[in-house]
């Protein structure tokens, strides 16, 4: 399979709309994108060479043998990873020119092969869907709304009350973008879940995420814990709302219900025949 049809595959229905719709909002994208990439992107390295350990085939081969293989699937270079020292169960993926991974050695020491191999497929998708540049660009572009009301010369707008006019644009962009941020993680465990090919390992890997510990993730019933969406959308006031608007990650009831849809779906039938057949 090419690296266009898997991301075909796995897109979640709502994240190209919500793409173009964020799309609209960017500005300045190649002068954010240069800062980014010679200013945070550049100074991130020599921490991250000082303070944590670089996978490679001698240290963590697991890990680098998992990322080596899906790099391949799409026909993109190989990231760096690097394992830090961290109690919660974390995998992240960052950087544009030099994407990468960034790993909690606490996760390394309780995940299961199948466990871990989800969460990096997990990453691995955004940085081979190209979704790190989309996600940069909307955080410096948030950051925008809360400074400009500040730049000097722009005082006047405070008298008028248009700071006010600047925090409803931000809370607007916020919305725009995190809606995207939470289509694009629904996408990106649809792949891990079929590339994985064991979906109790899948479900586990995600409690554990929220749950932080390894012996409560086995407690946890499937289908009472979906039904507490019911609870998250039964709550409407002003200030719920507020709150449901700012977490960027999808809320794991919906991921864990997103999952159980897609390994069902023609799509994901699709993909986890064709990934298993070429492993």
């Amino acid at each position: 399979m090419d690296k266009q049809h898997i991301i075909t595959l796995c897109r979640d229905s709502n994240e190209e709309s919500h793409r173009k719709v964020l799309d609209q909002w960017l500005v300045a994208k190649d002068s954010i994108q240069e800062y980014f990439e010679e200013v945070e992107e550049e100074g991130a390295f020599p921490d991250l060479y000082g303070k944590t350990v670089l996978v490679s085939d001698s240290q963590f081969p697991f890990v680098h043998d998992v990322v080596k293989k899906i790099s391949t699937l799409f026909d993109i270079s190989q990231p760096e990873c690097f394992v830090y020292d961290s109690y919660r169960y974390v995998v992240d993926s960052e950087g544009i020119s030099r994407p990468r991974l960034e790993i909690s050695a606490r996760l390394l020491a309780d995940f299961s092969k199948k466990e871990l191999e989800h969460v990096l497929a997990k990453e691995m998708y955004h940085i081979a869907a190209s979704h790190l540049i989309l996600e940069v660009l909307a955080e410096k572009t948030e950051e925008l709304f809360v400074s400009i009301p500040n730049m000097p010369g722009l005082n006047i707008i405070n008298q008028f009350g248009g700071n006010l006019a600047f925090e409803a644009a931000g809370f607007h962009f916020r919305n725009i973008a995190f809606s995207w941020f939470k289509s694009v993680c629904f996408s990106a465990d649809n792949f891990a879940t079929a590339y994985t090919s064991d979906l109790n390992s899948s479900l586990r890997a995600t409690l554990m995420s929220v749950l932080n510990e390894r012996g409560l993730a086995e407690a946890v019933d499937i289908k009472s814990y979906i039904n507490q969406i019911g609870k998250i959308e039964s709550c409407l006031g002003p200030a719920a709302t507020i709150e449901r608007v700012n977490e960027v990650i999808p809320y794991a009831p919906y991921r864990i219900k997103n999952m159980l849809k897609f390994m069902t779906s023609e799509n994901g039938i699709e993909l986890f025949l064709n990934l298993n057949k070429e492993a």
